[in-house]
């Protein structure tokens, strides 16, 4: 999903007329798994939230990302190693310094390899990714 999300980015121009001028829309991406909780808050305006530690790394993994890049953790990079061959990842040279957790290593989604049929069997990616096995790659 974050690879095909990107790729969306990059080949969406901001000014479809000017595109030199402006450029293609300019996201960033951070990854992080493990256990949330979600809940509907608010009275009125009824929303879905997550909460918890893998949120708040999630979103300092798309904080300290660079735009056009995509961010993960390394809980996730071992994931993808064990599960995931064909994504290509490169280490992040000396990580980043996580509010409330100190030095974190992470890492870099490069590439693709092939299709992204190994996330099927992965619990953790496999419901977000799916859709993106019939993508071409980067």
């Amino acid at each position: 999903f974050a690879i095909d999300a990107m790729k969306a980015a990059r080949e969406t121009c901001i000014d479809e007329e000017h595109p030199d001028l402006f450029g293609c829309i300019p996201i960033r991406i951070g990854i992080h798994c493990g256990p949330v909780a979600g809940s509907v808050i608010g009275s009125q305006n009824l929303k879905y939230t997550l909460i918890g530690d893998t949120v708040n790394i999630a979103s300092r993994m798309e904080s300290t990302s660079t735009a056009g890049r995509i961010q993960c953790s390394q809980r996730v990079a071992a994931l993808l190693a064990e599960q995931a061959d064909e994504i290509v990842l490169q280490r992040r040279d000396g990580g980043v310094l996580v509010k409330g957790k100190g030095h974190m290593q992470t890492y870099w989604v490069t590439s693709l390899r092939l299709g992204l049929r190994a996330f099927r069997s992965c619990p953790d990616f496999g419901v977000l990714l799916r859709r993106a096995e019939h993508s071409p790659p980067l």
